[in-house]
């Protein structure tokens, strides 16, 4: 099966005018958080944001609280197995993906009592009896309690228990969250483990006010971290040569050239101590960079 087909849309919502940006923590245990965010312009409607960490994942947004017990990072092969996201779903919390469905168990059960008992091969005084307990127990679909006593617990069932009707509807807002996470799947490109295809990653923080030494020795700490993670580090201190004559702007020029060839950038913990570093967040959120915080 191709994996369009496996991402196939589950309800009407529509994400494609949504933007999908990409942020990375490292935790104080030094574990990495992602965090993907599908949002519309600047509209809380229809937001989503998927929260991945070595203990599960958490949907937060518009579509309700959700919570995982194991990670489901978005690939580009990636898509959600309904029944394996749910079944991870109830390990991990109380939530239930579904919810009894009287009309529907109504139904089932008028389809059985008008044709379906004598489709399984009942008959004579066995259809008769079923039939007449079937019609009692449509005078209790109403109320899931009441019903799963008389058709389970009450000890008076004369059919088999795994045939009387017990319908459940899924949680039309789970079906969208799961919409979300196959939508950000489709734009994630593949990843590739060719040095010559990695994606570039540039390295931001603080470096006035600093000595020149000890800022060249923070970003090459960066870029080595960020080697480590499977990028190509883009290291402004190695790449924009010192130049007496440059000023501030010139030197932030040359930088956002070399920051608007990036997939990602990462944020040294200074960041917030330097106006072109914060500067350089901004840019990066407003072109769709992924965001990795040091």
């Amino acid at each position: 099966m191709k994996i369009e087909e496996l991402r196939e849309k589950m309800t009407k919502w529509d994400f494609s005018e949504h933007t999908h940006t990409v942020e990375e923590f490292k935790s104080d245990k030094g574990n990495i958080v992602r965090i993907d965010h599908l949002r519309k312009g600047s509209s809380s409607r229809g937001y989503v944001r998927f929260v991945n960490d070595d203990y599960g994942l958490s949907v937060f947004g518009d579509f309700g609280n959700w919570i995982f017990c194991r990670p489901f990072v978005p690939s580009s092969k990636g898509y959600v197995c309904v029944s394996y996201w749910n079944e991870k779903l109830k390990i991990s919390s109380s939530q239930d993906h579904a919810r009894y469905d009287s009309d529907e168990t109504e139904k089932e059960i008028k389809e059985l009592i008008n044709g379906g008992l004598e489709e399984y091969g009942h008959e004579g005084e066995e259809l008769e009896k079923l039939k007449d307990w079937y019609t009692d127990l449509l005078d209790y679909t109403e109320d899931e309690i009441d019903y799963m006593y008389h058709a389970f617990r009450s000890g008076d069932c004369p059919d088999d228990y795994e045939s009387v009707p017990f319908v459940k509807k899924g949680s039309y807002q789970l079906l969208i969250v799961f919409d979300a996470f196959n939508e950000i799947c489709r734009r994630t490109p593949p990843s590739s483990n060719s040095d010559k295809e990695k994606e570039k990653c540039y390295i931001s923080g603080k470096i006035t006010g600093l000595g020149l030494e000890v800022a060249k020795q923070n970003f090459h700490n960066a870029a080595v971290y960020v080697r480590s993670r499977g990028y190509e580090a883009v290291n402004p201190m190695e790449l924009t040569p010192i130049n007496d004559s440059f000023t501030w702007h010139d030197y932030m020029r040359e930088d956002i050239r070399l920051l608007c060839d990036c997939g990602s950038i990462f944020m040294q913990e200074n960041y917030n101590e330097s106006k072109g570093a914060k500067i350089e967040l901004e840019i990066a959120k407003s072109i769709n960079l992924k965001i990795i915080y040091g």
